[in-house]
């Protein structure tokens, strides 16, 4: 059962491995994408409490 076990954490960490480039492309492909997003929508409040809260 342990050596299946081993046998089987040995093989993830293969596949891990394989594709840690692709994992980490796409991590940071989403990463710059909800940084954008979040980035744009800080712009975007700032403004309306500006024009609308502050500056009436």
């Amino acid at each position: 059962m342990l050596i299946d076990v081993t046998r089987l954490m040995a093989w993830v960490i293969v596949m891990l491995a394989r594709n840690f480039l692709l994992a980490c492309l796409i991590a940071m492909a989403v990463l710059i994408d909800v940084a954008r997003f979040v980035a744009r929508m800080i712009v975007m409040l700032t403004g309306f409490f500006l024009g609308h809260v502050l500056l009436p």
